[in-house]
């Protein structure tokens, strides 16, 4: 593979853990998108090492690309959210976000979690 891939948390999770070779992915770039970036930062906040965490997180996010939200990703979010009670399955709220932020940019959505394959429209990579 070449091109460009969004990460979800349990992606970026299982790379600051070292359990997870980005490099191994098969994209030229990994970006990820700023709701991402929130959950990472609740992690290293809640944690019990937060300095540690945190300066880890701020390092990984030295190399990668930030994708932020915009008026399209909003559309998007709503569109999926709307898709989503129609046929009665639910996902996590920042989740639809990032859903909607990797369809913006044409990206797929490297991730282990099931139920973005409700989403329709988004391309999902399970690493596992």
């Amino acid at each position: 593979m070449n091109g460009e891939a969004a990460l979800d948390t349990n992606a970026v999770v299982q790379i600051l853990n070292g359990t997870l070779d980005p490099t191994q992915l098969g994209f030229d770039e990994i970006l990820v998108p700023m709701i991402v970036v929130g959950e990472l930062f609740f992690g290293a906040h809640k944690s019990t090492r937060i300095a540690e965490n945190r300066r880890r997180l701020l390092d990984f996010l030295d190399l990668i690309s930030i994708v932020a939200v915009d008026v399209e990703v909003a559309e998007l979010y709503g569109r999926i959210k709307t898709q989503l009670r129609r046929i009665g399955k639910p996902i996590p709220e920042n989740d639809m976000w990032i859903a909607a932020t990797a369809m913006r940019h044409g990206l797929p959505l490297i991730s282990n979690d099931k139920h973005f394959r409700e989403v329709e429209g988004l391309r999902v990579i399970h690493w596992s």
